[in-house]
């Protein structure tokens, strides 16, 4: 069985494409299962959402204002949709847009390859390919094309938005790391995926994913730096090609900072970040 996991922020979850787009897949299939998990880390004053309205599907809500991240969220109802039979999870941001066929196909591929424990599909945001990706020195190298198949999990990554998990790999990786809130997430889920499985499938269809990294506040980016910035320090660095990677992650990601709002302010939050704990 599989349930659905929709992390939302600051977004009405039936509103959001996830939602209104699985809904109609699950319809499409003919399937009336309640198996959408919603977890909203909506953050602003006053946020209330009323769940009397336009909630097929939904067998579970929680809002939780203090906004921990993506690594809770997905553990917490992890636990509770494991607790209640489903076996494989399938991870979804709120802006990623799935086909009405992407239920069947989900299905059909636990069925086909119970075995290869993550399956993923083709993510794209406008006409490139975003997920998956090449991988090297931690920074991915998109793909023109991808056919749908197995692949090894060496030397690909994949974001979170689409992952579908097997219950026994999520129990035994210890699911992701609540430690890090927002930045290196998937990737490092996968690095810790690495120890107990070598294989991932990649599905025969493809889905909208709406990304934007162009900030142009100032003060919202550098508070979303700082965020980066400890997430950085928290990965786990297993041989000296991580640290290499992570050091280009680092100041690549600075020096484009630095340009886009031609301050040296990143540089100085930088400075400070290596004199404090994290």
């Amino acid at each position: 069985m599989i349930a659905f996991c929709i992390v939302t922020y600051n977004r009405v979850f039936y509103n959001t494409e996830s939602y209104t787009t699985l809904v109609k897949s699950l319809q499409k299939a003919g399937d009336y299962t309640d198996r959408i998990y919603v977890y909203d880390n909506s953050d602003e004053s006053g946020w209330k959402i009323a769940l009397e309205r336009n909630t097929e599907h939904l067998r579970w809500y929680f809002h939780n204002a203090s906004n921990p991240g993506l690594a809770i969220a997905y553990n917490t109802v992890a636990k509770k949709a494991f607790a209640d039979g489903f076996n494989w999870l399938v991870l979804l941001d709120d802006d990623t847009s799935v086909p009405t066929d992407a239920y069947l196909k989900y299905t059909s591929a636990a069925i086909a390859y119970p075995h290869i424990q993550m399956k993923v599909p083709v993510l794209r945001v406008e006409d490139r390919i975003f997920s998956p990706c090449k991988f090297f020195l931690q920074r991915s190298v998109m793909v023109k094309d991808l056919k749908a198949g197995i692949y090894r999990l060496g030397g690909y990554r994949f974001v979170n938005s689409g992952l579908m998990i097997d219950y026994s790999l999520y129990i035994a990786v210890g699911g992701y790391d609540e430690s890090l809130k927002l930045d290196f997430l998937d990737f490092q889920f996968i690095e810790q995926c690495k120890r107990f499985t070598s294989h991932f499938e990649v599905l025969s269809f493809e889905c909208k994913h709406l990304f934007s990294d162009g900030e142009t506040n100032r003060e919202k980016a550098l508070i979303r730096y700082r965020l980066f910035i400890k997430d950085l320090k928290k990965c786990k660095r297993y041989n000296w090609k991580d640290f290499v990677g992570f050091y280009l992650v680092d100041y690549l990601h600075l020096l484009k900072l630095t340009i886009r709002f031609k301050t040296m302010e990143f540089f100085k939050e930088r400075l400070k970040s290596n004199s404090k704990a994290v």
